[in-house]
């Protein structure tokens, strides 16, 4: 008699298969010969076979010779499309005894291919930033593990792809078909759920559902789960592989400006970048901002789908309020001027001295600008020059006690050398005198000077005669250039100096 031994497990959309095939080793290895067994009697037990959604547990059973077993396992798996096996069925050698869907390891390849060259890019750029000292060993050798385990679930894929029959190597008869339900990943029928080995410190699995959740406490490098699930005394597991990357350590520049001014902000530390409200992208990693008063920006970077922030502070100075004096001069005169509102101060003139001092001819303008902390402002000082007023005055000639009206011009108000502010002013001066007067005009003052000649009155001499009644007499005058007499009866003449 020749004993069958074929297991078959279907683990929800995915089917592993064990058959065992029990026969002498050393004629499996020879040609095996075909027996007639309509004439034999085969013993053969039968089971109810209940199927379920989930998956199948299916064992083929007969009896071909006693204590010589030959376990086979087959690493086909996914989703059972062909189940060609029956109780007391005949299988020959290379007949295919179930199928399995290969769309479903179509797509699991893919999956396997994207995930090994996103790891193979992730290792790369590892590599990249700690050849430069942007990454540390640590990360490098975390990415290296990620890549090896992707690989190797590659490997696997690409094997599975290719297996999609079941077939028995040997010749035998199905004795016993019995099907049990095995639980699978997604749930459904399981009750309860474990996974070795213990979660990191924060996670915790719901042994109900199988969900896992929870805030990890403490990090930990890349590391493969088994999680199991049971029911009704059945058990079955999957393997999670989690690739822990690195949180990045970001990093960006503070820094001070003045009122009005952008701060340029430069983020490190990750392989892109957002930025709070209020910085504007600029670059890979760059960002401007105008803040009128000191505010933090917040960039978030984020490396292999980690992230993680950093805050810059842009401290905002106001500009100085710089005021300066503008002051009124008259020619020749010096202005100064004063600035304040800053702790150092620059002329247009190129002078740093405060106050300073200036001669302008005539009315100009000098700029100022102060720098209080780094920041700057300007104010401008216009220095007005008024003309010296042109003041005039008359000069008279008069007699010994006679007065003279002095009168100046030129200038609004006026200051004599007596002390007088009259315009005109009376003198009467004994002898010839200068008077000086002083006009003001918009503030500005000016000189001149009235010289007063006084000319001394005459001193005239005539004769007295005495003459006889019908006698002529002769008068004769002196002291004076022009004479004149009065009254004129009598006499020949009013004018001269003899009548």
């Amino acid at each position: 008699m020749k004993k069958i031994i074929v297991t078959v497990i279907v683990a929800g959309f995915f089917i592993a298969t064990i058959l065992t095939l029990k026969n002498n080793k050393a004629a499996a290895e020879k040609a095996i010969i075909v027996e007639d067994i309509s004439a034999k009697v085969i013993p053969v037990s039968t089971a109810i076979v209940e199927r379920r959604d989930i998956e199948q547990n299916l064992s083929l059973i007969g009896t071909i010779l006693p204590k010589s077993d030959i376990n086979i396992v087959s690493e086909a798996a996914g989703r059972l499309v062909a189940l060609n096996a029956n109780v007391g069925d005949y299988k020959s050698a290379g007949s295919v005894i179930a199928e399995i869907d290969s769309e479903l390891r179509k797509a699991t390849l893919l999956n396997a291919q994207a995930m090994y060259e996103k790891a193979q890019s992730d290792a790369d750029r590892i590599e990249l930033l700690y050849k430069e000292n942007a990454a540390t060993l640590v990360q490098l050798e975390q990415v290296k593990f990620g890549l090896q385990a992707a690989q190797a679930q590659l490997i696997i894929a690409k094997r599975q792809v290719k297996d999609t029959k079941i077939i028995t190597p040997i010749n035998g008869v199905i004795s016993t078909l019995v099907t049990s339900l095995t639980p699978a990943n997604s749930g459904g029928m399981v009750a309860t759920w474990t996974i070795t080995p213990s979660l990191p410190s924060g996670l915790r699995i719901n042994s109900s559902t199988g969900v896992t959740s929870g805030t990890p406490t403490a990090t930990a490098a890349s590391a493969t789960y088994t999680v199991t699930g049971t029911t009704a005394g059945c058990s079955n597991t999957a393997i999670a592989t989690v690739t822990v990357n690195p949180v990045p350590v970001v990093t960006v520049n503070s820094l001070t400006i003045c009122s009005g001014q952008t701060a340029n902000l430069t983020a490190t530390g990750a392989s892109t970048y957002t930025w709070s409200a209020g910085a504007v992208s600029t670059g890979a990693n760059t960002a401007n901002a105008t803040p009128g008063t000191t505010t933090t920006y917040t960039v978030t970077g984020t490396l292999s789908g980690c992230t993680n922030t950093a805050v810059a502070t842009v401290t905002v100075t106001p500009l100085p309020s710089v005021t300066v004096n503008s002051p009124t001069i008259c020619v020749g005169q010096t202005a100064t001027l004063t600035a304040a509102g800053a702790t150092t101060y620059l002329w247009d003139n190129g002078s740093s001295s405060n106050p300073l001092s200036v001669s302008p001819a005539t009315t100009s303008s000098y700029t100022v600008t102060g720098d209080l902390l780094g920041c700057t402002s300007s104010a401008i000082a216009i220095v007005t020059v008024n003309p010296l007023p042109v003041i005039t005055v008359n000069s008279p000639t008069i007699c010994a006690g006679q007065s003279a009206t002095l009168t100046a011009a030129g200038a609004t108000t006026y200051l004599w050398n007596s002390g007088s502010t009259t315009n005109p002013e009376t003198v009467t001066p004994a002898t010839t005198a200068s008077y000086t007067v002083t006009g003001d005009l918009l503030g500005c003052i000016s000189s001149a000077t009235s010289t007063v000649t006084v000319v001394p009155n005459p001193v005239i001499t005539v004769n007295s005669p005495t003459i006889c009644s019908g006698e002529n007499g002769f008068l004769t005058a002196s002291g004076a250039t022009i004479l004149t007499w009065s009254p004129a009866t009598n006499l020949s003449s009013t004018t001269g100096a003899n009548v």
